[in-house]
């Protein structure tokens, strides 16, 4: 079984979120022990909105700066797990890369 925290560390860099140190700030801040636990934010905005919070905190609080591009990858991301969690598919972080993303994005645009 392969370790989560190595698997969050891998699609969080996937997305663009390359200093180690950030990613671990994430996933600590935020609770996350698992890719399935990127599965409860439902919405793009529930992205957004952890983005937003993750900015207003201190320094000291850890505060996490994520961009415009970052931001649409980890959308892309929730709705890759959720997806695969509705089909009843495994989530293995190493199938979640950049073709990946760019089909599921090409697919967001086309259903809104």
């Amino acid at each position: 079984m392969a370790n989560p925290i190595a698997e969050l560390n891998l699609v969080l860099e996937t997305c663009g979120i390359l200093d180690a140190a950030t990613r671990t700030n994430i996933i600590n801040r935020e609770g996350f022990t698992s890719l399935d636990d990127l599965g409860v934010l439902e919405t793009d905005t529930d992205v957004t909105e952890m983005a937003k919070r993750m900015a207003t905190r201190t320094q000291a609080e850890g505060r996490v700066l994520l961009g415009t591009v970052v931001i649409k990858r980890l959308q892309t991301l929730v709705w890759w797990i959720r997806d695969q969690q509705k089909r009843g598919l495994a989530l293995v972080a190493a199938n979640f890369d950049a073709a990946v993303m760019t089909v599921i994005r090409e697919f967001i645009v086309e259903t809104k």
